[in-house]
């Protein structure tokens, strides 16, 4: 449901009303359903999904906003294009304020969601829940991993500007310039999205032999694929933290991701993958060829990585722990 004003927040509270929960828990702070939980009478629960404040000052990558509005094109701009979709996320960090400075209680997952959500509101009351994983990703015994003919690098991402496209391009044309051979698998996109366009003329594109779109794929194809790379790479510029480097933790493969956001409550440097600074394009390079070379250090990050994440992941865990929180925020035991 999309709520667009006050009759919809209205109507919700009117449902809310007639279901008569003892609890209500409102996903997500970046849309005006996060409202409701102010104004339902009820006891009411706001999870933190993703900290849209955090992800304004790098909306655009390693680009300028300006940057990219010009190589979308004109065109683009007046049909309320890449330009408008970073007004829509200034509106909804300034959402997120309003929710978080009225929400009693909070959920998250990560230490950015603890400190952020402090800050904007002391008051609150915060509850650490980690996110639960597709089952695809909780097999108790992995995948055999088959010899590639190439090593296989993997990312997972969407149409987002910040999701480190661009610095993809830029470290996938380092790595050919090095004589270093590859294919590096994006997940979620097919290639002909607006962002790669542009992102390949603000990079000067990438090495087309090397770097494969798969488009969307479920959950079972997904892991497969996966389960099947030698690296998984995160190159976005912000997340809280990314369910796909949990995914690609719980499948034992190793993990490079930048030390931003709620990353450093999921990797532990050196120990449960590596972290590299943000948009920094030569050091994750470095840290690419350093894992394809260190087949013992890989081995140990993917290993020490996938035992932490499938007890941090563990579905009825995660489930006793929730209960929990519903019972000692309502009142009510939901054991």
């Amino acid at each position: 449901m999309i709520i667009h004003g006050k009759d919809d927040l209205e109507n919700i509270r009117k449902v809310i009303g007639e279901v008569d929960p003892a609890l209500v828990h409102v996903f997500g702070t970046e849309s005006a359903f996060g409202l409701v939980a102010t104004r339902c009478g009820r006891p009411a629960i706001v999870q933190i999904q993703g900290v849209v404040n955090s992800l304004l000052p790098v909306y655009f990558g390693g680009e300028s906003v300006w940057c990219a509005v010009n190589k979308a094109g004109f065109f683009d701009l007046l049909m309320g294009g890449v330009y408008f979709r970073y007004l829509l996320e200034k509106k909804k960090a300034e959402r997120e304020l309003e929710i978080l400075q009225n929400t009693e209680y909070v959920l998250g997952n990560t230490d950015l969601d603890r400190e952020f959500s402090g800050e904007v509101n002391p008051s609150r009351r915060f509850f650490f829940l980690p996110d639960p994983m597709r089952r695809p990703f909780l097999d108790p015994e992995p995948m055999e991993k088959k010899g590639n003919a190439r090593p296989v690098i993997h990312t997972i991402m969407h149409e987002e500007y910040y999701k480190g496209l661009d610095l993809l391009f830029r470290v996938a044309a380092l790595l050919n310039e090095k004589g270093v051979d590859f294919e590096w698998r994006i997940a979620g996109l097919n290639g002909n999205e607006k962002m790669v366009r542009i992102f390949s003329k603000l990079t000067l594109g990438y090495p087309k032999g090397k770097v494969r779109f798969m488009g969307r794929l479920g959950g079972d194809a997904l892991a497969k694929s996966l389960s099947e790379a030698d690296i998984y790479v995160h190159t976005s510029y912000i997340e809280n933290p990314s369910n796909a480097v949990c995914e690609a933790q719980c499948l034992g493969v190793p993990v490079i991701a930048a030390q931003v956001g709620g990353t450093p409550s999921i990797i532990e440097e050196g120990v449960t993958g590596l972290m590299y600074e943000r948009g920094n394009t030569n050091e994750l390079t470095e840290l690419i060829i350093k894992l394809l070379q260190d087949k013992e250090l890989a081995s140990g990050l993917a290993l020490r990585g996938r035992e932490t994440a499938l007890i941090r992941h563990d579905s009825d865990a995660i489930l006793k722990e929730l209960l929990r929180i519903y019972g000692e925020v309502s009142g009510v035991s939901f054991e």
